[in-house]
C-alpha cells in the first residue's frame, strides 16, 4: 500500500492527506437542494478542491442508491469555442462514458451520435436525455444528479448553447431531465453578455435564472490547516510546532494547494521529515516558503505567462506600486485574477491574496531583471567583514542603479509606473540570496510598499544569530509638502516595523515628477518616531 502524501495536483485520492470534502461546505444543504430537485452551483478558486468535492458527493449519491450520480467534466469541450457541434459532441460522449462506466448502462454511448446527428447541436443534450430517461422510465430507475465539472472553461457559443438547454431541459426534470444539475467552476457563468466573436455579445436571458443558489467552497482555517497537518503526524509520528499551524494560515490564506504545496516542500523537498524525531517548526515552515518561493519550476512558468497580458498588467501594476487604477478594470479581468486567487477584496480595499503571492508576483515580475542585476551588482561589497548586512550601503546602491538604468529597463521590460517597486524587490532578493529572506506587504491605494528582509550569519562562537532590517518605498504625495509626506511615511514605516523588530529601519520617498530634477528629487535626511531612528532617502 502506498504511503499517505500530501498532493499538489489533481483530485485528491486515498492515499493523500486530505479534509473529508463533504465537511467543508453544508452538506445538508446540498442534500436538500437535490431532494428538491433544484439546478444550482458550486464555485471556489482554482485548485482549491472543487472536483475532489464533486467526486465525493457522486460517490456518496450512488452509494445511497436513491439517485444516479453522473460526474462531467466538461474542460476537453473549452478548444470548441463557437464550435457548438464539436464541444457538444465531447461532453454526450462523456457523459455516456461515465454512466456506461458506473451503472453498466450502454444506451447512451450507442446513441448519442445518431441523437446528435438527427437533433442538432443546439438541442442534442436535451433530446438524449429525454430518450434516454424515457426509456429508463420504463424500467422505473432511479433520477439522474448531472455535475458538471470546470463549466467555467467553456467559451462562447458552446457554453450558450449549454446554458440554454438545460433551461430548457429543466422544464422536463426530472422525469426526461436530470432531477439536478450542479454548475461547478472558479465563478459563475451565464449567457448575458458572452463574447461568441471580435467585437460581438450575445444579449439575452442570463442563465441565472435556472440555479437556485451558490454554493462556496472556501479555504481551509486555521483549524483545518492543523486537522491535516495531524493526519501526517499520526502516520509518521513526527510532531508539528504549534506555532507552525497559524504561520502555515498566514502564509497561505489557506488556500488548500498553497498549503499542501509548502507542506510538501518542507517535509519531502528540503527533507525535513526525513528525521521523524525533529519537530516541524515555525522556521522551517518559513524556509519552505522561501524555497518554494526560489524554485524556477513549472508552476512559474505557467504564473508568468500569465502575467505577461497587457490587461492583467494595468490591473495588478497599480496593486504593485500602492497607487490607484487611472480607470476601473474591466469586471472580467477581476473575475479572472481572483479566479487565479491572486487578488482579493479587503474590507480596506484590493490587494494580493496572500503573503506567499505577495512575495511571489513580483519576483516573477521582475524575473528579467536578476539577469541584468548579475552584471552590476557585487553583492560581496554588502558584507561586513563579521559576516553581518550592511544595508545602508544597498540601498545607496539601490538608489543609484536606479537612476542609472529606471528609463533603459522600464521600457525593455514593460515596466513603466512599477519598475521602482520591482526593482527594490529584485535587488534585495538578488543581494540576500538564499540567506536572507523577504516579506512584502503592499496593497492598492496605500502609496507603499514595505519590505522586511532577515539575513542569518554567525558568531565567532559559531551561533547563529539573525538580523533584520524593513525598507519601505512610498509614492510621493504632489498635494503634500515634502515635510508632510516624511512625517507620514516616517510614523507609518516604525509602526509596520515594530512588531518585526529590526536592527534598522529605511525609508525611501519616490518622486516620479520628471519635470524635477534628480539633484531636485535626490537627498538622505535622518529622523526618530517613537524612538526609532529612520533613515530617509529620497528618489
Amino acid at each position: 500500500m502506498v504511503k499517505r502524501y500530501f498532493n499538489i495536483s489533481g483530485p485528491n485520492r486515498e492515499y493523500h492527506f486530505g479534509l473529508d470534502p463533504l465537511t467543508r461546505i453544508d452538506y445538508r444543504y446540498v442534500e436538500t437542494m437535490i431532494e428538491r430537485g433544484r439546478f444550482f452551483s458550486i464555485c471556489s478558486a482554482r485548485q482549491s478542491g472543487k472536483t475532489t468535492l464533486l467526486l465525493a458527493i457522486k460517490k456518496k449519491l450512488n452509494e445511497e442508491g436513491k439517485y444516479r450520480c453522473i460526474y462531467c467534466n466538461v474542460e476537453a469541450a473549452q478548444v470548441a469555442g463557437n464550435d457548438t457541434r464539436s464541444g457538444m459532441q465531447t461532453i454526450l460522449s462523456r457523459i455516456a462514458q461515465e454512466a456506461e462506466f458506473e451503472f453498466k448502462d450502454s444506451w447512451p454511448n450507442d446513441n448519442f451520435p445518431s441523437i446528435l446527428e438527427h437533433y442538432g447541436a443546439d438541442s442534442a443534450l436535451v433530446a438524449f436525455f429525454e430518450r434516454w430517461l424515457f426509456k429508463d422510465k420504463q424500467a422505473k430507475k432511479l433520477p439522474i444528479v448531472l455535475l458538471l465539472d470546470c463549466i467555467d472553461l467553456l467559451s462562447g457559443k458552446t457554453l450558450v448553447s449549454v446554458l440554454r438547454q438545460l433551461r430548457t431541459g429543466q422544464i422536463y426534470s426530472p422525469e426526461l431531465f436530470p432531477q439536478t444539475v450542479i454548475l461547478c467552476g472558479a465563478r459563475d457563468v451565464r449567457d448575458s453578455d458572452i463574447s461568441i466573436g471580435e467585437d460581438e455579445f450575445l444579449i439575452g436571458r442570463g442563465g441565472s435564472d435556472i440555479r437556485e443558489n451558490t454554493v462556496v467552497l472556501y479555504n481551509f482555517t486555521q483549524g483545518e490547516i492543523k486537522e491535516l497537518c495531524d493526519q501526517y503526524t499520526a502516520e509518521s509520528g513526527q510532531n508539528f510546532q504549534e506555532n507552525a499551524y497559524p504561520r502555515l494560515y498566514s502564509l497561505t490564506g489557506g488556500r488548500p494547494w498553497l498549503v499542501n504545496a509548502i507542506l510538501c516542500e518542507a517535509i519531502y523537498e528540503m527533507g525535513f521529515g526525513n528525521d521523524v524525531s525533529k519537530i516541524i517548526t515555525f522556521g522551517m515552515i518559513d524556509a519552505a516558503k522561501d524555497h518554494f518561493i526560489n524554485r524556477q519550476d513549472y508552476y512559474m512558468e505557467q504564473l508568468a505567462h500569465k502575467l505577461r497580458a497587457p490587461r492583467i498588467r494595468e490591473t495588478l501594476f497599480p496593486i504593485l506600486a500602492g497607487g490607484n487604477w487611472a480607470k476601473n478594470p474591466a469586471p472580467e479581468d477581476l473575475d479572472y485574477l481572483e479566479d487565479l486567487e491572486l487578488i482579493k477584496k479587503f474590507p480596506s480595499g484590493w490587494g494580493i491574496t496572500n503573503a506567499v503571492y505577495r512575495e511571489l508576483i513580483p519576483k516573477v515580475i521582475g524575473r528579467n531583471l536578476k539577469d541584468e542585476l548579475v552584471h552590476v551588482v557585487d553583492r560581496t561589497k554588502f558584507l561586513k567583514p563579521d559576516g553581518r548586512l550592511d544595508f545602508r550601503s544597498m540601498v545607496q546602491f539601490y538608489q543609484r542603479i536606479y537612476c542609472d538604468y529606471f528609463l533603459a529597463w522600464g521600457r525593455r521590460y514593460e515596466l513603466e509606473g512599477v519598475l521602482a517597486q520591482i526593482l527594490l524587490h529584485a535587488f534585495l532578493h538578488y543581494a540576500v540570496g538564499d540567506r536572507g529572506r523577504m516579506e512584502c506587504d503592499y496593497a492598492l491605494s496605500t502609496g507603499r510598499m514595505d519590505i522586511s528582509v532577515g539575513w542569518g550569519y554567525s558568531l565567532e562562537s559559531g551561533e547563529r544569530r539573525e538580523e533584520r532590517f524593513v525598507v519601505e518605498l512610498r509614492l510621493f504625495d504632489s498635494t503634500k509638502s515634502h515635510e508632510a509626506v516624511v512625517r507620514q511615511g516616517v510614523a507609518q514605516v516604525v509602526e509596520y516595523a515594530k512588531p518585526r523588530q529590526p536592527h534598522d529601519v529605511y525609508l525611501i520617498i519616490l518622486d516620479e515628477d520628471q519635470s524635477k530634477t534628480w539633484y531636485d528629487r535626490l537627498f538622505q535626511e535622518e529622523h526618530v518616531f517613537k524612538d526609532v531612528p529612520v533613515h530617509v532617502y529620497g528618489l
